[in-house]
């Protein structure tokens, strides 16, 4: 063997071996010892967690998702988060001055949050969009699944605490703490949560779905199926530089408001929502302020949400639930159908009905973290009270 190849290939055994090396540096950090101080009571964990919102943070975090979700229209990149892996860094200051980039493999999507407005920034289409007002409805996207976020959101429901070990995550030995759902209509069996336990802010959060075995055992039992986590994190402070948005020159500006949104489902709503469906009351108006187009029955992880939808997009739910895999589930006076993934419960229900009676309503989509039974009660009650 030749000087020149020798050489070559050592240079080559050293990138590979620093490769490898920085591909195994998570699970070795994760792997340190722990010890005995993180160890924290699951009630006064959960509170501060609950009010670490005030603790400033940057890092890098991934996620993984097994969540499944069926194919609806404009849920392409929802499903891209919760149904796989996912990259994102987050830079946060405070509740009204923060930013999260979700990298993508041809760039990536921004969303600052300023005084101003929401402002999300789309590399591959070159487009700034503003949301003006405070949004009360919102789809799910990658600022609200970074562990801060999540586990606040999460541990906000009623549920059992329990007390989890201690784990190292990013650097951090993490306190852990684990809600279980005592509502046995919902299909999330666990909620486990590792946080700093001196400023609360959560580093790691899993989502488990009810096991096989059902019951509290088959709850605390449940596989994780979406997990988000820092890889890197630093408690502090971030450059103020990185939390400004700066429109690239030839990108797109539309803007949109909160009153447009409320307004479009307000005239699409027929005002016929019963008081109660499945045996859960109607969510007060003060609870569901930007539901205009709906209402939400319940609380907690057993809520459901029931949505009109009109013109094209109900069409297009009515498609999909007819021609792409939907159940069919019989309902007296309205055809429905039914689409599942590993936590989330989806019935699109449409007919010659009195329910249907404006044309502006083409259908009725009922959502919920629940038993699929318990949407199909809704449903028949809801087409029921209609006629």
């Amino acid at each position: 063997m030749s000087v020149v190849r020798r050489e070559s290939l050592r240079r080559w055994s050293l990138v590979s071996a620093g490769v490898a090396t920085l591909c195994l540096l998570p699970a070795a950090v994760a792997a340190w010892p722990v010890g005995t101080a993180a160890a924290v009571d699951p009630a006064s964990l959960r509170e501060r967690i609950l009010t670490s919102v005030d603790q400033p943070y940057e890092g890098y975090i991934t996620t993984d998702g097994r969540l499944g979700l069926p194919a609806l229209p404009e849920l392409e990149d929802l499903g891209g988060l919760l149904g796989g892996s996912s990259r994102i860094r987050a830079w946060y200051a405070a509740e009204d001055s923060w930013r999260v980039a979700e990298l993508t493999t041809v760039g990536e999507r921004d969303t600052y949050r300023t005084a101003t407005g929401l402002y999300r920034w789309d590399f591959e289409r070159n487009l700034v969009t503003l949301v003006a007002g405070e949004p009360t409805v919102w789809l799910p996207g990658a600022a609200d699944l970074v562990p801060p976020t999540l586990a606040r959101q999460l541990l906000a429901a009623d549920g059992r605490l329990e007390a989890l070990p201690p784990r190292r995550v990013a650097g951090v030995a993490a306190a852990g703490v684990r809600l279980v759902p005592e509502d046995p209509g919902t299909t999330v069996g666990r909620v486990d949560v590792w946080a700093d336990p001196v400023s609360g802010l959560p580093v790691r959060v899993e989502i488990g779905r009810v096991g096989s075995g059902g019951g509290a055992a088959g709850r605390g039992a449940a596989e994780p199926v979406f997990t988000s986590r820092f890889l890197q994190l630093r408690q502090g402070e971030p450059d103020p530089a990185v939390l400004r948005l700066s429109v690239p020159i030839g990108a797109g500006f539309v803007d949109t408001t909160v009153i447009d949104v409320r307004n479009a489902l307000r005239d699409a709503l027929p005002g016929i929502l019963p008081g109660t469906l499945a045996g859960k009351p109607r969510a007060s108006h003060a609870a569901t302020a930007g539901i205009t187009g709906g209402a939400v029955y319940g609380n907690g992880f057993s809520s459901m949400v029931v949505l009109a939808l009109p013109g094209q997009q109900g069409g297009q739910m009515v498609d999909i639930g007819r021609d792409g895999g939907g159940t069919p589930v019989p309902l007296t006076g309205a055809e429905a159908y039914e689409l599942r993934s590993s936590l989330l419960t989806v019935l699109v229900v449409h007919g010659d009905h009195p329910l249907f009676a404006r044309d502006s309503v083409h259908a009725w989509l009922l959502v919920g973290l629940v038993d699929p039974q318990l949407l199909r009660q809704a449903a028949a009650e809801l087409v029921e009270a209609a006629a």
